[in-house]
């Protein structure tokens, strides 16, 4: 008794899905779903690059802002010489060091 190629007869369609289709269909979906995901990626990627934008714009904005309209701070230097200034001696300091700081010194 000799077989066919086929193995039997034909399976309908509507009753059992031939494997090569279903693989097929199954490749076209995940392409469609790869498709959707890239488009929303490169969306999303574009939307975070436009508002990194924008704030660094801001950021600039404020900055030139202040540059311009604030005058610039003074050294530590400067801080250090501009209190020194203002400080009022009290009534018994002579400039010699206290007996406290007196061994500090020697």
């Amino acid at each position: 008794m000799s077989t066919s190629s086929t193995g039997g007869p034909p399976a309908s369609a509507a009753t059992q899905p031939v494997p090569e289709r279903d693989i097929a269909f199954q490749l076209l979906l995940l392409q469609q779903k790869l498709g959707a995901l890239d488009r929303l990626y490169n969306e999303e990627v574009g939307a975070l690059h436009h508002d990194l934008t924008q704030l660094k714009a801001e950021y600039v904005r404020q900055v030139q802002a202040q540059r311009e309209g604030a005058p610039s701070k003074p050294s530590r230097q400067e801080k250090k010489t501009a209190k020194g200034s203002r400080r009022k001696s009290s009534p018994g300091e002579t400039g010699k060091p206290s007996p406290r700081n007196a061994g500090a010194a020697s």
